[in-house]
């Protein structure tokens, strides 16, 4: 689906492997990579929710289009993606970042607004995570039952606002009354999960 060119236009590119970088598609707004998948079966997505709580690091900021392509490019199953993730304490999801300087006697820190989002990571195995923070800690949430979803509002705490969420309830109906996965399945989670504001729905099959 095209957006108006306001609001963005869907972007999709694919990057071919090359020396220890897994080829990969990505799909996003504005040039920016906000899901995908690798060759080697790796999923990632981002979704927007409530900031975290304000916290500062010693590592520069990453934004969210570069931790995704870089998860991409680099991991071969959500084990590893998890990890990559854990060597970035400082991802910047939907909020800013400033540098302080301690009177030059212990370097810069850089200061992040909140992590406002969250990441979906699962591969062929049939393996999935959700990724959030907390002040920016990363918090791992493994799937417990047949699937595992997200929409706009944090899972690890519900309580910071839209854990009411039509959206949510509705996939979840359809996913948990399901027998198994399909293409069937999933396009009509994502149809009852659609707003007039989506710019784009895809199914991907990791195996």
């Amino acid at each position: 689906d095209m957006a108006d060119a306001a609001v963005g236009v869907l972007v999709m590119w694919t990057v071919p492997a090359q020396g220890s970088s897994y080829g990969r598609i990505c799909f996003g707004r504005h040039g920016d990579c906000e899901d995908g998948m690798n060759d080697q079966g790796v999923f990632v997505a981002v979704a927007a929710a409530p900031p975290s709580g304000r916290f500062k690091s010693k590592q520069m900021s990453i934004s969210s289009p570069e931790a995704l392509d870089g998860m991409l490019a680099s991991c071969a199953n959500v084990e590893e993606a998890i990890a990559w993730l854990e060597k970035k304490p400082n991802v910047l999801i939907n909020g800013y970042w400033t540098t302080y300087r301690f009177l030059g006697l212990f370097g810069k820190s850089y200061g992040n607004s909140g992590v406002g989002g969250h990441f979906l990571m699962a591969d062929k195995s049939g393996n999935s995570v959700v990724c959030e923070w907390e002040k920016g800690k990363l918090k791992v949430i493994r799937k417990t039952g047949r699937y595992q979803l997200i929409t706009n509002f944090l899972l690890s705490n519900p309580d910071a606002g839209g854990s009411s969420c039509p959206r949510f309830t509705a996939a979840t109906k359809i996913l948990a009354d399901a027998d198994r996965p399909s293409l069937a399945t999933c396009t009509t989670a994502l149809k009852a999960s659609s707003l007039e504001l989506t710019r784009y729905s895809v199914v991907y099959d990791l195996v």
